[in-house]
């Protein structure tokens, strides 16, 4: 969740309840917000007035502020860049390929708050991803229904991520489905995009609010015969790349997330050597003080 010092994604507990269910955080505008609200939000701030206003506003409710179309506006960050309250922020990058040197202007505000970067996957995002990286700023990308050439660079971030000593913060949905393909535990593509409307309640989210839709949205391609019928990815995926055209072809994203599956397995097979390598070494070395 957004309220970890990464800003990376997690699974997320359950807000509050309403008949047992989970009650999406809300996604609220600048006039919608009460900063005394005693149930969580998150502010989204789309002009320079009312972000900064909100960075001096002590809120236990507001979880973080999610900035749009700012990364042009050099006095919103530095005015996020002094010390005031310690919200944290995601800065949306509406054109990565245009916008990447405005990054730059984040550095200082990272130093008082944790702070996140979010890209869309269109043709031109790898040069934001880089930079975001390259200063240290978590990143989530969002995927959607990459075009070919969308996907060549989704492909050279996947590597990047992998095998660029660089890269020392976690980059979202890369981070979350290594981990599950390692063995570990995290959250699936939908919530670690923080695009699952029954946990998220965006305030663009176009689709059905109804509850369960993503359970819905992959019984139906299911039942429609759909590639995800057959996909060895369907219980991570869950038909992510199938909105807002359910005839997107997975062509290009199947061996993207096959990479990550050999990546896990060799990471996992690497962790059990050395975990055996370092019991027989600490087993050796009692062995010889007895």
């Amino acid at each position: 969740r957004m309220d970890q010092p990464t800003l990376n994604t997690s699974e997320p507990s359950p807000l509050s309840s309403e008949e047992g269910r989970m009650v999406p955080l809300p996604y609220l505008s600048a006039e919608e917000a009460d900063p005394l609200s005693a149930d969580p939000f998150v502010l989204v701030a789309r002009n320079a007035i009312e972000f900064c206003r909100w960075l001096a506003i002590e809120s236990t409710a507001l979880q973080w502020i999610q900035v749009e179309n700012l990364l042009d506006e050099p006095e919103a960050w530095a005015t996020a860049a002094r010390k005031g309250n310690d919200v944290a922020i995601d800065v949306i990058v509406s054109d990565p390929a245009s916008q990447y040197a405005a990054i730059y202007r984040l550095v200082d505000v990272r130093n008082v708050r944790p702070v996140r970067v979010t890209i869309p996957v269109v043709e031109g995002f790898l040069k934001s991803l880089r930079l975001a990286i390259s200063v240290h700023l978590p990143v989530r990308l969002l995927p959607g229904q990459p075009g070919p050439e969308a996907i060549g660079e989704l492909e050279e971030a996947l590597e990047y991520y992998l095998h660029d000593p660089m890269v020392e913060v976690p980059v979202e949905f890369f981070h979350s489905m290594l981990a599950l393909a390692r063995g570990g535990s995290g959250p699936e593509l939908w919530v670690a995009t923080e695009q699952d409307p029954d946990v998220f309640a965006l305030p663009d989210w176009t689709l059905p609010k109804d509850v369960g839709f993503v359970d819905q949205h992959i019984a139906r391609l299911v039942e429609a015969g759909a590639e995800c019928a057959t996909c060895s990815w369907k219980v991570v995926c869950r038909g992510y790349f199938k909105v807002p055209d359910p005839e997107y072809s997975c062509a290009g994203i199947i061996p993207l997330f096959d990479r990550i599956g050999r990546a896990g397995a060799e990471m996992k097979k690497d962790l059990a050597a050395y975990g055996s390598t370092n019991k027989a070494a600490t087993e050796g070395s009692i062995d010889e003080n007895s």
